[in-house]
């Protein structure tokens, strides 16, 4: 049962982050539910909120339905014989935090004293949050050691992982300090580190992956054995992995946090960027980084920059790469040809690419926190800042391929001229959208859809002849179908027809707030049952095997009868991928197992093949080839893009189409 602030019972909340500034926790999440990914950021002065010290900047992480980073001593207070375990919770300290000269942020033991009113010693920095992406910073000056700790966290909600940047300034900034992030692991963790300082979990399940962007700047990893709790009188110890480095003056690490799920496996390559800046270069957190995703092959490419102190931006701008910004924070997102894929801004107007000669505005007229994601040939905008098409007006970025914008969930005019993309905010997002000529100026404008092929015309009403009254007659009641309609589907939309025809037959739905969220990506057990729907199989369930599927969970009979059928076999024995979400070609290997257990004898034609094929993992190369050959997939401009997640709208006009083959059979 949800119960919000307002006394609305019932309705879950809309955003899954929450932000409490007075007690100074955040709670970042990607979901609800427990296989969801959960990270919190606990600053409070209550040590009964983690252990019997109260840490300051201090992190714990749950995600899959496994606790990754720990609060060793949480819920342990007491030992089975009654006994307070406060010897063992001091002597294991520092829970996911940095230590500048093995000195860690106490908030309780006058390090990092904090009063609410008075002193306010320890306090949030910012705090922004839209569906993409979540920022939260925290400060803690020091008193009786004169210094000042500093974490700002990102948290990349459709990429899977967290951006921790730790910043401290010790007592004596002439000296050599050392500089330490500890991580606590599972008692069975058994974590291990590359020759990159990349710390990896070993569990028999879903781990976690520690890695340092400044890896040419770590002397060691250390592990190191806690307290952890108690079990029939005998102390639990547990590993935590502590990287260390020496720098003179302050000191920063920059740390990518990556939970791992079954079937999942990732390699990291990471490049430092060179300080080009007429600034301390500790002040920056800066970094290039590559992930791998060994099991698909799919890569993406990253930019991040942060700047600890504002106050020390030249007024030139911070260059970082190629790149120069006004902004604090940026993450970018790059696919294999170095076209951005998503873009995140905080407090920030503008961001130039040297090296491509591109210009990227938001608001010029005024900072903001911004992000853009694309998905497909969509490009959506999410802000806390911004609230309709008005404020994006005179926004620009470069995005080639894109031809549709949202601004959450609602159409924004823009012009698009060779991936140069400018927002034209003037139109506002009331449905009073410019045919695609253009709109005021013209200028090669463009609506923010394509209009359907056979736009769907109204047909006119015909008179009825009227019949002789009858008074024994009975009133007839009309047959009325109600046509769906969703407030961020609109008639000229590409899958307009697709998403209304599902619609009417219970296949697909909105999201509960009036949208269909035609952007959105599809997961796993949400695309599977899609296509048992549509394709009306029925079998029995086979015995599960599937970890991650729970008992009471909707989605438990597809899964198992898509199991039984050879439809499904998870992402490893025991996992199915629940909440992962689902790539193009792997819809096109479970369309295709579908269309065999069917026994279906579609015609196909032959068709050349996409432009990246070779892009194609070879599992799924003959499933997309049946799916062009029999006109299911048709691709951006002969690219498949066969690593990118699904959409709502691209499922929604695949399965359209598949229904249209089983009815012409």
């Amino acid at each position: 049962m949800w119960v919000l602030s307002d006394g609305t019972s019932g309705k879950m909340p809309e955003n899954p982050t929450t932000n409490y500034p007075v007690d100074l926790e955040t709670y970042m999440r990607s979901g609800w539910d427990k296989y969801s990914l959960q990270m919190a950021f606990i600053n409070n002065t209550d040590p009964r909120i983690s252990h019997e010290h109260a840490d300051a900047l201090s992190v714990a992480m749950f995600a899959y339905n496994t606790y990754l980073l720990v609060d060793p001593g949480y819920g342990n207070d007491q030992t089975s014989d009654g006994g307070r375990v406060w010897d063992y919770n001091r002597s294991q300290i520092q829970h996911n935090v940095m230590t500048i000269n093995d000195i860690y942020d106490y908030i309780n033991d006058g390090v990092c004293q904090y009063t609410k009113i008075v002193q306010g010693h320890s306090w949030q920095k910012d705090f922004e949050t839209n569906p993409d992406y979540d920022f939260i910073e925290y400060v803690c000056d020091g008193i009786s050691t004169s210094r000042t700790s500093q974490r700002s966290v990102t948290f990349m909600k459709n990429q899977k992982f967290w951006i921790v940047s730790d910043y401290g300034v010790p007592y004596d900034t002439e000296a050599t300090n050392l500089f330490a992030q500890h991580w606590h692991f599972y008692p069975q963790a058994n974590p291990t580190n590359d020759e990159n300082s990349v710390v990896t979990t070993n569990l028999d399940g879903v781990n976690v992956m520690i890695v340092p962007l400044e890896k040419d700047e770590v002397d060691e990893v250390i592990y190191q054995q806690g307290y952890y709790g108690e079990k029939a009188g005998q102390k639990i110890l547990h590993p935590k992995a502590v990287i260390t480095k020496s720098q003179t003056g302050a000191g920063r690490f920059t740390t990518l946090v990556v939970p791992v799920n079954i079937g999942e496996n990732f390699e990291y390559e990471t490049t430092a960027l060179e300080n080009k800046n007429d600034i301390d270069t500790n002040l920056l957190n800066m970094a290039y980084f590559k992930i791998t995703e060994t099991t698909s092959g799919n890569t993406d490419y990253y930019y991040y920059y942060h700047i600890n102190d504002a106050s020390q931006k030249p007024e030139e701008g911070v260059k970082f790469g190629s790149f120069t910004t006004d902004a604090t924070t940026v993450v970018m997102q790059l696919n294999s040809k170095e076209e951005m894929v998503s873009l995140f801004v905080v407090d920030g107007s503008y961001i130039k690419d040297s090296k491509r000669g591109d210009e990227y505005l938001f608001k010029a007229d005024e900072k903001t926190f911004v992000s853009f994601t694309r998905n497909g040939q969509f490009i959506n905008i999410s802000s806390s800042q911004i609230d309709d098409a008005e404020d994006t007006k005179n926004m620009q970025l470069y995005m080639p391929n894109v031809m549709a914008a949202r601004l959450a969930g609602e159409d924004v005019q823009v012009d698009i001229s060779e991936g140069n993309i400018t927002f034209k905010g003037e139109y506002g997002t009331s449905g009073k959208l410019p045919s695609s000529g253009g709109g005021s100026g013209g200028g090669g404008g463009g609506s923010v859809t394509p209009k359907p092929e056979k736009p769907v015309e109204p047909e006119k009403p015909t008179e009825p002849e009227k019949e002789p009254e009858d008074d024994n007659k009975q009133e007839e009641i009309p047959d009325v179908t109600v046509t769906p309609s969703y407030d961020d589907v609109n008639v000229n939309d590409w899958f307009y027809n697709d998403v209304i025809d599902l619609s009417k037959k219970g296949i697909v739905s909105g999201d509960g707030t009036g949208n269909f969220a035609p952007g959105n990506n599809v997961t796993r057990e949400q695309f599977l049952k899609m296509i048992i729907e549509a394709s009306g199989l029925e079998a029995e369930e086979a015995k599960s095997t599937f970890a991650d599927v729970d008992d009471n969970a909707w989605y438990k009979s597809y899964v198992l009868k898509a199991k039984n059928l050879g439809i499904v076999n998870g992402v490893s024995d025991t996992q199915f991928g629940i909440g992962s979400n689902i790539t193009r070609q792997d819809m096109a290997v479970m369309l295709s197992r579908v269309i065999d257990a069917l026994k279906l004898d579609l015609t196909s034609n032959d068709v050349d093949g996409f432009a990246d094929d070779s892009d194609i993992s070879d599992y799924a190369k003959a499933s997309v080839e049946l799916m062009k050959s029999i006109g299911l997939i048709e691709g951006y401009n002969n690219q498949f893009r066969p690593k990118d997640n699904l959409t709502r709208a691209e499922a929604a006009t695949i399965i359209a189409k598949f229904i249209k083959n089983i009815e012409a059979k």
